[in-house]
């Protein structure tokens, strides 16, 4: 299998394989050294390409993270989508671009990484803020059906902010579900009868 995998890579000297070079990346990415790695990366990629061998996926993601981590988020992206392309996915990765497409105030690209990775890593470690946000944004765009789905999903912490009930109350008025937005309601007092 090493065998297989030294190939000679251009621009690394004549003696460094392919193997060592990703060593050197990794190592690099774990010291948080991102824009050598990132370099490395590339060269390691560059290399697959000028052979015209597929690339291994993860290393589109990595170089990905090294630019998403050097303040280049906007350059990171391009990244994550030849990854995604490619067939790979991991939660840190949706994560980075939610973060991102948030951030650039992108609803719509947004949206879409929420979708998946709920659809994806629906026990994943950042579920209940992913449940939390498609909550938000379901209201955000009236799609109040989709938003009382989401609200069953929200964690304790989330369902029970004042902000979110209100929503919730809403969402229960304009669907037509006068029972739920009256125990709503009633919440709402009981929390804060002066509201």
């Amino acid at each position: 299998m090493l065998m297989a995998l030294s190939v000679v890579l251009p621009g690394c000297g004549s003696s460094k394989t392919l193997v060592s070079a990703r060593q050197d990346a990794d190592l690099m990415y774990y010291q948080k050294d991102y824009l050598n790695a990132f370099d490395k990366y590339c060269q390691i990629i560059e290399s697959y390409v000028s052979k015209k061998e597929t690339v291994p996926a993860e290393l589109y993601a990595l170089a990905g993270k090294c630019l998403y981590y050097s303040d280049s988020q906007s350059a990171a992206m391009p990244y994550f989508k030849l990854a995604e392309e490619a067939g790979y996915y991991d939660e840190l990765v949706l994560m980075l671009q939610i973060k991102h497409y948030a951030d650039a105030d992108n609803l719509s690209k947004e949206l879409d990484r929420l979708e998946k990775y709920s659809a994806l890593y629906p026990e994943g470690g950042d579920i209940a803020f992913v449940n939390y946000r498609l909550y938000l944004r379901y209201c955000e765009m009236q799609e109040y059906g989709k938003a009382h789905l989401r609200y069953q999903n929200l964690a304790a912490e989330y369902r029970d902010d004042i902000a979110v009930l209100e929503k919730q109350h809403l969402v229960c008025t304009k669907l037509g579900r006068q029972q739920e937005a009256e125990d709503i309601a009633r919440q709402l007092y009981n929390i804060n009868p002066n509201n």
